[in-house]
């Protein structure tokens, strides 16, 4: 394979190093941080651009550290900036994320504001570990890169501490469910519930059901478990619930337990920092709006919303996460107008019926594919006011954004919340409006 020494100038969106080959082609380098010179081997040579593997690096970046994390160091692909100045991390990925999304997009953006992380470990609430047979024996642990080789590992630098202590109470008891995707999450009170689901053709014997209850039974961090299979046999251990404080920012009761295993934003100070920014924004452009939130959940967003609000409507595929949110409505918001509904997202009539209503502010929380159906019927009927569009991927972002463009949507705003440091991933928020 072709051999170049390469600088690398920034970082590309999705955290591989960017430089320039001796022909002028573009050259996308996995593990290398801007500043680097590097010697490269190119693995992927395309007409119009190249991927490459860092050889050695003859001279490092300023922004090299030494890294903290011994998973990394294996080749763990959890993370990608172990060896990045954590200062400089949030500052390079915006960039590389605002430059994608202005070439996906085709647009001239506003300039992002970046909010940082208050921290780059101990943060994350939710970690999913993959649990296979290599070489003849169970291997527990997280992705390599671009691969279905698990790295093993004991803990977790970003996972919240109460997970590797999980972690270290169920050693031994985990391998005797064979292969599975094995989910662990914070309750909020200090403990961890833990989902296994197990691989096809892997059974679960009761013997084994019995020791993961006695691990349970001991006291410590694992309040329950759940484990399911492919014939949908579902077993529950103990007690699988989680406090609603440690799903919802601003939850609307003070104490209540909710079903756990649900979506959530994984960094909860930064989620506090997202929700406190949307509501701002409404707060500083309507006295009593009405509002629409699609893709809602449980009501991470719509609970504050609820108080600046003249009437709410929340829609959310999830059953269950509806039930919730109408549940802690009926506790807590007994005069306003507010209703949750079951509605499918993905179905154009679905979208259509929701987009039906009258409203000042909409907010969308997609997941990461984004909210086509919903920005195309938006500029179909030439609706206006305030869409709010909050996004864990800013590519798909863009591409919506490009469309909205087409029927008159004008970007105001445009913030980077740093929501998993240590990886190449933000999360957007873009605040357009249609007027006239």
């Amino acid at each position: 394979m072709i051999f170049e020494e390469i600088t690398i100038e920034k970082l590309a969106h999705g955290g591989d190093g960017l430089g320039h080959l001796a022909d002028g082609r573009v050259i996308f380098v996995e593990g290398a941080i801007p500043g680097d010179v590097v010697d490269v081997e190119v693995v992927k040579d395309k007409k119009s651009w190249a991927r490459g593997k860092i050889k050695a690096i003859r001279k490092p970046s300023q922004e090299r550290v030494a890294p903290g994390c011994d998973g990394f160091e294996r080749g763990c692909g959890g993370c990608q900036f172990w060896e990045m100045n954590f200062d400089r991390e949030l500052e390079w990925k915006a960039q590389a994320a605002f430059e994608a999304m202005e070439r996906i997009g085709g647009l001239e953006l506003v300039e992002p504001v970046l909010v940082e992380a208050p921290s780059m470990r101990d943060y994350r609430s939710c970690v999913t570990l993959h649990q296979r047979r290599q070489k003849g024996r169970l291997t527990r642990g997280f992705f390599a890169a671009a691969s279905r080789r698990v790295v093993p590992i004991e803990g977790c630098p970003i996972a919240r501490p109460e997970i590797d202590e999980a972690m270290a109470e169920l050693e031994g008891a985990l391998d005797l469910v064979g292969k599975a995707d094995i989910g662990m999450e914070t309750t909020g009170d200090g403990g961890v519930v833990v989902h296994i689901e197990l691989l096809p053709k892997e059974r679960i014997r009761k013997k084994h059901l019995e020791e993961l209850a006695r691990r349970v039974e001991q006291g410590g961090v694992v309040r329950g478990i759940e484990v399911m299979d492919e014939k949908g046999d579902h077993y529950v251990i103990g007690d699988s619930t989680v406090e609603v404080h440690e799903v919802l920012a601003r939850p609307p009761v003070a104490a209540m337990r909710v079903e756990s295993g649900r979506f959530r934003q994984v960094n909860r100070a930064v989620n506090d920092q997202l929700v406190d920014h949307v509501v701002k924004v409404v707060a500083q452009n309507w006295e009593r709006p009405r509002i629409v939130e699609l893709y809602c959940g449980a009501g991470n967003f719509s609970f504050p919303l609820i108080e600046l609000a003249d009437r709410f409507r929340g829609y959310e595929k999830s059953r269950g996460a509806v039930e919730t949110a109408r549940q802690m409505a009926a506790l807590s918001h007994t005069e306003e107008d507010v209703a949750f509904e079951v509605v499918d997202l993905s179905d154009k009539e679905g979208v259509a019926l929701v987009l039906e209503q009258p409203f000042e502010v909409l907010l969308v929380d997609p997941p990461r594919k984004g909210a086509p159906l919903v920005v195309e019927r938006l500029v179909e009927e030439e609706r206006q006011g305030q869409l709010i569009y909050v996004s864990c991927d800013p590519a798909c972002l863009a591409r919506d954004a490009k469309v909205l463009a087409r029927g008159g949507w004008t970007m105001e705003t445009l913030h980077f919340f740093d929501m998993f440091p240590r990886t190449a991933h933000l999360e957007a928020v873009a605040v357009f409006e249609r007027i006239g």
